[in-house]
């Protein structure tokens, strides 16, 4: 083969090869940039949870899950406090486990022990257009409680479903009555308007 096609293809082959070289570099560029962002952000958010800016922690939390990197069980213990100060009982278990999976530290184990044994799982779903009311019948003392009753109020206000933990104890639904037991069965509540395609329990 001689002449005007031999001379492109041996001016293609060596680009395209280039090409598929430079592909890794490309990768290895980007996943060098990640895990300095995310050690960036793992710093800024261990500064945030030390002076207890929350809202910047939660922020700085969720940029940190966004670039798709595993979390250490440093950053995990930082997004459960995070989420307790937040009101947000659900996402403390789920950060706790996924931590206690890494290093079950006693603090750990001892937090997810009294979660399990002072919560119960709740979920309501109910009409977007007349959001459900949820009251306690005896507002709990401590603050990371009322959080979460709080939390779960706006829940409900804001797209009418709620899906988490809340303390034990008697709540009303609407006014009706319900009771949270550490250790029983999920509670679910669906009061939206048929049909939903959902099994009402």
């Amino acid at each position: 083969m001689t002449g005007p096609l031999l001379t492109l293809l041996l001016f293609v082959i060596p680009v395209a090869s280039a090409a598929e070289e430079g592909a890794p570099a490309v990768s290895a560029r980007d996943e060098a940039y990640r895990k300095a962002e995310a050690k960036r952000l793992s710093d800024e958010l261990e500064k945030l949870v030390r002076r207890q800016a929350w809202a910047g922690a939660a922020r700085t939390y969720a940029e940190l899950e966004a670039l798709g990197l595993p979390l250490g069980v440093d950053e995990l213990y930082a997004g459960a406090l995070t989420a307790r100060q937040l009101g947000e009982m659900g996402l403390v278990y789920e950060r706790l486990l996924a931590a206690a999976k890494l290093d079950g530290r006693r603090e750990i184990v001892d937090w997810l022990w009294a979660i399990d044994t002072g919560y119960g799982r709740v979920t309501v779903i109910g009409d977007p257009s007349a959001p459900p009311t949820l009251t306690a019948d005896a507002p709990p003392l401590l603050p990371e409680q009322r959080a979460c009753i709080e939390t779960a109020q706006r829940h409900l206000a804001e797209s009418a479903r709620f899906e988490g933990l809340l303390p034990a104890g008697t709540y009303r639904v609407n006014g009706a009555p319900i009771e949270v037991t550490p250790g029983a069965e999920p509670i679910v509540l669906d009061l939206a308007p048929e049909p939903t395609g959902r099994r009402r329990r």
